[in-house]
């Protein structure tokens, strides 16, 4: 399957239509009538499951908000059921108390850990172990498996900033969630590169924030781990056609187009496509939709393109490059995909087989490749957030069956941080958190703006002088006590956005001393020649191997050993050095 991006706008509307089907009908329920009040005899624990849930001044979602909460633990007071089975509760959350609609809220018990259950928690780090201790509470009979992955966490989303494999939208995202590495953003002209069309690359704490898992372990978004093989069952007819329901797979077409066996029907030749290539019928509908569009109007699966009458491309398998429908239906009459089901069935297949048998059995690992030999080369989308927008797809389906018994592989990294990573501030701020000039004399390599490690030799007392990016800011100590020997100093920098990024100064000093930061520029000190701060023999001896070609001065101690300004170092700037150490002339 070709590497795509999906639209934001698109994923939006997909996401907005069907949480219509599952959840809104039953939240506009009427509420003139009067629901059956059940006041509990004390305030019970209740889970929030979702994101930015209302917390409404009455019992409809015609009353005001009054707060709106993620993915928490409530105080849940009291129940309103009407006469259409739409529920509601009266919850307190931080001092607000009103309701909040029923199909987001799950009154729980707690749980102590047993079982296999507590044999399952035991393989997982103890940052993970609440998450799943609350989902256990709801859903006692879904299984965790702990997928233990050889790669530290960090490098891993290194790798993900690397050769635009994670994106987000540049219309629709904040301006704080682009990088300004050297692959995509331009300096000089204060302009982003774009791929796909309005796209461009994820900042690192994005990444960071979409790959740990322990962010998505919540009722509203652990579909993402859910393993995508098929379980016989898993949906009836009936089921699936509510699934889909709004979409094009819902709507008919004609029979003589196609296999007479599947009358016209999509979910028919969905739950065929489902059982022939080993994955779940909710997941094939889900990725159908969200390919070719809740309308399904793409000539992809027209039938009636001028160039390739007949042949349908459901997947969108190698719609890519300048003329992504030519490209794509070409690729569909290779595979002899003449008809709608030999397209889904045939589409369903390699999506098995070039996900689901090689281990990327579900969204997480579809979208972020780390179990491979060679790891994030096979990575079925570029949007940051794919993985978590199909999740709540899918979600749709499966959150109010308490019952099932459901599987589902949670990454862990090797080396994760101790906490997840917060959800990144969204705005139009940058993340200019680089030195423009790290200045000072013996640093290795030379200093370059994305080469954040370097090492630096040392006499004695040493200023290092730094610059930033206008409204990026050095966030460090404007000293550091070295002692003898071996020092690694971290200098950040703070981005306009707020975030601080890390220069590595490994530092062998001669004796003890301090090192010392300064943001104001390099002053030039004509005759410090080995830029210690002292003018002295030493420097004498500086300027004779660089007349002499034996070691070249560089920056600042180039700029010092031209002791008398005159543009050039010669005999005449060791006199001056010379006159200075002896009192008889002043320099600077």
């Amino acid at each position: 399957m070709s590497k795509k991006i999906r639209t934001v706008a698109v994923i939006l509307c997909l996401v907005l239509t069907i949480s219509s089907v599952f959840s809104f009908s039953a939240l506009s329920a009427a509420t003139a009538e009067k629901p059956v009040e059940k006041v509990f005899d004390k305030p019970q624990t209740a889970y929030v499951g979702g994101t930015s849930v209302n917390i409404r001044s009455t019992y409809s979602t015609s009353g005001a908000s009054l707060g709106k909460v993620s993915n928490v633990y409530v105080s849940a007071l009291a129940s309103y059921t009407f006469t259409d089975g739409t529920v509601w509760y009266k919850i307190t959350y931080n001092n607000i108390t009103g309701y909040m609609h029923g199909s987001y809220v799950y009154l729980i018990q707690p749980v102590v850990p047993e079982g296999t259950f507590a044999e399952q928690l035991a393989t997982f780090p103890e940052s993970y172990r609440d998450a799943l201790i609350t989902l256990h509470s709801i859903y006692p009979n879904w299984n965790f498996v702990a997928d233990n992955i050889d790669i530290d966490f960090a490098t891993a989303v290194h790798n993900e900033t690397l050769g635009h494999r994670k994106l987000v939208n540049m219309t629709s995202d904040g301006v704080s969630w682009r990088a300004l590495g050297p692959e995509n953003y331009n300096w000089t002209t204060g302009k982003w590169k774009t791929y796909s069309g309005n796209w461009t690359d994820a900042s690192k704490e994005v990444i960071e924030y979409y790959m740990d898992p322990r962010n998505f372990i919540n009722t509203d978004a652990v579909y993402m781990f859910m393993q995508q093989s098929y379980t016989e069952g898993t949906a009836t007819e009936a089921e699936l056609a509510e699934f889909v329901k709004g979409s094009y797979l819902a709507n008919g077409f004609d029979a003589a187009q196609d296999d007479a066996v599947y009358a016209g029907s999509y979910v028919k030749i969905i739950l065929d496509a489902a059982k022939q290539a080993n994955v779940n019928p909710y997941v094939l509908a889900s990725t159908l939709i969200l390919e070719q569009g809740r309308e399904g109007k793409s000539d992809l699966i027209s039938g009636t393109t001028e160039k390739y009458p007949g042949y349908y491309n459901f997947f969108n398998y190698k719609a890519s490059g300048e003329d992504v429908i030519a490209n794509g239906l070409a690729y569909a009459k290779e595979q002899g995909w003449s008809s709608r089901s030999k397209s889904i069935i045939g589409g369903a297949k390699l999506y098995a087989s070039g996900y689901i048998a090689v281990g990327q059995d579900t969204y997480y690992y579809k979208d972020f490749d780390v179990q491979d030999i060679n790891p994030y080369t096979h990575q079925y989308a570029q949007s940051i957030y794919d993985h978590r927008s199909s999740a709540k797809l899918i979600r749709e389906v499966y959150m109010s069956k308490t019952n099932l018994s459901l599987t589902f592989r949670i990454p862990v990294y090797k080396n994760m941080y101790e906490k997840a990573p917060a959800y990144p501030p969204e705005n139009d701020t940058l993340n200019n958190y680089y030195f423009t000039e790290i200045d000072v004399a013996g640093l290795s390599p030379a200093f370059s703006m994305y080469n954040q490690s370097y090492t630096l030799n040392i006499s004695g007392n040493t200023t290092v002088y730094v610059k930033m990016p206008q409204t990026a800011t050095y966030s460090g100590n404007a000293t550091y006590s070295l002692k003898a020997g071996k020092n690694v100093v971290k200098l950040p920098v703070r981005s306009q956005s707020g975030y601080d990024n890390f220069y590595t100064l490994t530092v062998t000093a001669a004796a003890d001393c301090t090192l010392t930061v300064s943001t104001d520029g390099k002053k030039v000190v004509r005759g410090d020649a080995n830029d210690d701060g002292a003018i002295d023999v030493i420097d004498i001896a500086a300027v004779k191997m660089h007349i002499l070609g034996k070691r070249t001065l560089t920056g600042g101690a180039l700029l010092n050993g031209d002791a008398n300004n005159d543009g050039s170092i010669d005999i005449i700037d060791i006199a001056a050095i010379k006159m200075h150490i002896l009192g008889k002339l002043t320099l600077n």
